[in-house]
C-alpha cells in the first residue's frame, strides 16, 4: 500500500454508520467546506485509487494545488470521527443507564433526585451526537416534547441527519439506529404546523419503498415495527387516516399471528393498539375504535407502566367514542371507574392523559348542560403548571372554560377570561385562530343581545370555523372541534 493512498484504504473501510457519523461530525466541528465532503464522497465511491484522475476531476477547485494538505486535514478528521464514534456507542450505553435510573427516580417520587441524573445525560447526547436520544431526554426533563427548547443549532444537526435519505438502507439491521431516526422523524413531524398532501417529510418515501417491496426483508420484527409507526405518524399528523389505519393493523398483525409477541413486547402491541383505535375514532367508527381498543385486555402484564398505560389508553378511547356518539352517560357512567384509577396511579399517570380523561368528562358534563362540573374538571387541567400542559389541551380547556360561563351568563366574568387566555396564547405563540374566532364572536353578546342577533352572529360563526377546521393536522384538539360545532348547532340555532 502506498501512502498516497492511506486515505483511500481508510475510508472504504468505514462502515455505512460511520461514514453518516463522520458527515455529522465534519459539519459540527467547523469544516463544512464542500472541498472535503466532496473527496470524502469521491474516494467513498471509487473503485480503485488514481491520485492523477481525481486532480483532474477537481481541476477547477482551488484546493487541488494544496491537494496533499487537504488529504491531511481530512485522514485526520476522519481519525477523530472514528474515536468519538466509538466513544459515543459507549456513553449511549451510560446515557440509558442513567434514563433507567432516573426513571425509577421518578417512580418513586424522587423527581428532584432524578433531574440530574437526566441532566448528566443531556450533556452527554449532545457531546456525542445522539440526538434520538436527546429528544426523548428532553421530553422526560421537560414533561412534554411540545415544551422542548431545542435551540437553532441543535436543531440544525438534527435536520442535517433526517436528510441524509440515502443513509437509512445500510442499517436496517441496526435496531437503536432505527429507533434514533424514528425520534428524530416524530419530532420533525410534530413541528411542522401542517403537512401537505404531498409526502414531504424526508424519510417516508424510503420507508414506504422498505415496507411495500417484497424484494427488501426486513431482519427482524422490531425493524418492520419501527417503520410501521413511522408511517402510521406520518400518515395520521397528514390526516390521512384511511393509509395510517392500514399502517395500524399491519403494526397489530404480528401480535395476532404470534400471540406470545403481546405479552413478550407489551409496550409496542399497546402502542400499536391505542394508534389504530385514534385514527378509527377520527373517522367515526365509534365501534370499530372500541372493539380495536379492547383487544388491550390481552396484555397480562404486572409493569407498572404498561398497567397505567392501558388504564389511561383505554378509557381515553371510551370516553372519546362515547362523547361523539352523544352517549353522555356512558362517559359519566365510567367516571367512578376513571377516578378510582386516578387516585390509585395517582402521580404515575403522564401529564398528558390524566388531562384528556379530566377532560373528556368535563366535555360530557358540558354536553349534559351541568357546566359546574364542566368547569370543575377544566379548573383541575387549567390549574396545572403550564409547563405540564400539552398545547392542544390547554388551549381547547381554556375554550370550553370560556364557552361554560357564557352558558351560566357571566359575561364580565368572560370578558376578563378572554382577555386573559388571549395573553397567554400570544405569549405562547401558538395557533390559536378558532379560539380567537370564538372570543370574537362571544365578546359582541350580552345581556342586551336580541335572539335574531345572537343566532345571526352564531351563524356566522359556525361558517368562519367551518372553513378554518379544514387543513388542521390530526390531533387531540383538532378532533375536539367537533364539540364546539355541535354546541352551536344543537344549543342554540335549534333551539
Amino acid at each position: 500500500m502506498k501512502k498516497q493512498e492511506h486515505l483511500y484504504f481508510l475510508i472504504q473501510s468505514l462502515s455505512p454508520a460511520e461514514k453518516r457519523y463522520f458527515k455529522i461530525f465534519s459539519g459540527i466541528h467547523g469544516k463544512e467546506e464542500k472541498n472535503y465532503l466532496l473527496l470524502f464522497d469521491t474516494l467513498s465511491k471509487a473503485k480503485e485509487y488514481n491520485e492523477e484522475i481525481i486532480k483532474k476531476k477537481f481541476n477547477k477547485k482551488g484546493f487541488v494545488n494544496n491537494f496533499h494538505v487537504i488529504k491531511k486535514e481530512l485522514f485526520d478528521l476522519i481519525l477523530k470521527s472514528l474515536a468519538n464514534y466509538h466513544a459515543a456507542n459507549n456513553a449511549r450505553t451510560h446515557i440509558l443507564q442513567l434514563m433507567q435510573q432516573s426513571h425509577l427516580l421518578s417512580q418513586k417520587g424522587l423527581d428532584i433526585v432524578a433531574q440530574p441524573l437526566l441532566l448528566k445525560a443531556i450533556d452527554l447526547a449532545k457531546k456525542y451526537f445522539h440526538y434520538g436520544l436527546l429528544l426523548e431526554l428532553y421530553k422526560l426533563y421537560n414533561a412534554s416534547l411540545y415544551t422542548t427548547n431545542i435551540d437553532d443549532k441543535e436543531l440544525a444537526y438534527i435536520q442535517h441527519l433526517l436528510k441524509e435519505k440515502s443513509a437509512l438502507l445500510p442499517i436496517l439491521q441496526e435496531e437503536n439506529e432505527l429507533q434514533e431516526m424514528l425520534s428524530l422523524f416524530k419530532y420533525q413531524i410534530q413541528q411542522q404546523k401542517k403537512i401537505t398532501s404531498k409526502p414531504n417529510a424526508p424519510l417516508i418515501i424510503d420507508i414506504e419503498k422498505i415496507l411495500n417491496n417484497d424484494e427488501v426483508k426486513l431482519q427482524s420484527f422490531h425493524s418492520e415495527n419501527i417503520f410501521l409507526v413511522a408511517a402510521f405518524l406520518f400518515y395520521y399528523r397528514k390526516g390521512a387516516l384511511d393509509k395510517a389505519i392500514m399502517y395500524g393493523e399491519r403494526a397489530i398483525k404480528p401480535f395476532e399471528k404470534n400471540t406470545y409477541l403481546i405479552q413478550e413486547y407489551a409496550s409496542k402491541y399497546l402502542q400499536a393498539v391505542y394508534n389504530t383505535a385514534l385514527c378509527y375514532l377520527a373517522i367515526k367508527q365509534y365501534k370499530k375504535s372500541i372493539e380495536t381498543i379492547d383487544k388491550l385486555m390481552l396484555i397480562q402484564s404486572h409493569e407498572l407502566d404498561i398497567v397505567i398505560n392501558i388504564f389511561t389508553h383505554k378509557y381515553i378511547v371510551l370516553t372519546a367514542c362515547y362523547l361523539y356518539m352523544e352517549n353522555f352517560e356512558a362517559v359519566i357512567a365510567l367516571e367512578d371507574e376513571i377516578e378510582a384509577g386516578i387516585k390509585q396511579y395517582n402521580f404515575k399517570i403522564e401529564p398528558y392523559r390524566l388531562h384528556a380523561l379530566r377532560f373528556n368528562l368535563a366535555s360530557a358534563y358540558f354536553g349534559l348542560n351541568k357546566f359546574g362540573k364542566t368547569i370543575s374538571y377544566l379548573n383541575k387541567i387549567l390549574n396545572t403548571p403550564k409547563e405540564l400542559l400539552n398545547e392542544d389541551i390547554y388551549v381547547i380547556s381554556e375554550l370550553m372554560f370560556v364557552l361554560s360561563h357564557y352558558e351560566l351568563k357571566n359575561y364580565e366574568l368572560i370578558r376578563s377570561l378572554i382577555k386573559s387566555a388571549s395573553k397567554h396564547f400570544e405569549n405562547l405563540k401558538i395557533d390559536w385562530d378558532i379560539e380567537q374566532t370564538v372570543f370574537n364572536a362571544i365578546l359582541t353578546i350580552d345581556d342586551n343581545t336580541t335572539v335574531t342577533e345572537k343566532i345571526k352572529t352564531l351563524n356566522k360563526l359556525k361558517t368562519e370555523i367551518g372553513k378554518l377546521i379544514k387543513g388542521k393536522p390530526a390531533g387531540f384538539r383538532s378532533t375536539n372541534y367537533a364539540y364546539l360545532m355541535d354546541w352551536i348547532d344543537k344549543k342554540h340555532l335549534k333551539k
